[in-house]
């Protein structure tokens, strides 16, 4: 039967398709500002997110991530960021608004101070993370 889709492919179908999503790994790739977005309206499940050694990630993207209007901000548990070079201390202060944070890892970051590192660990959001190698932040459940 060759009659047409009534919805376009790649639309509504696929929309419904990132929903439940919970854990996504896009590890390299050129993600931009405007991609983030999309990603925080397709998939507002995520638990898990590796934009590891995505060389457009900087702070507006962390901004983006832990935004109030983010449903990312209340979902993530896990969060790599590593060798995201664009990454300042300036960004640091905002994870402290993601409430069930227990991985972060922001290695090979070269703009990030370990200093800095270290004050968000020591306050972290709600509490103080384990800093097992510099720059990894992990909490105990």
């Amino acid at each position: 039967d060759l009659t047409p889709s009534p919805v376009p492919l790649g639309q509504t179908e696929s929309r419904g398709r990132l929903q439940g999503v919970a854990e996504l790994r896009l590890a390299g790739l050129e993600l931009t500002d405007a991609s983030l977005r999309l990603l925080l309206r397709h998939a507002p499940q995520l638990s898990a997110l590796d934009l590891s050694h995505c060389a457009h990630v900087g702070d507006p993207s962390v901004h983006l991530l832990t935004a109030p209007t983010s449903p990312l901000r209340e979902t993530l548990v896990h969060l790599n960021l590593a060798g995201c070079h664009r990454l300042t201390d300036h960004c640091l202060p905002l994870f402290r608004r993601c409430p069930r944070l227990r991985r972060l890892d922001l290695r090979s970051c070269r703009q990030l101070s370990p200093e800095a590192c270290a004050r968000l660990a020591a306050a972290g959001p709600p509490g103080p993370f384990r800093c097992p190698e510099e720059k990894l932040l992990l909490k105990d459940s």
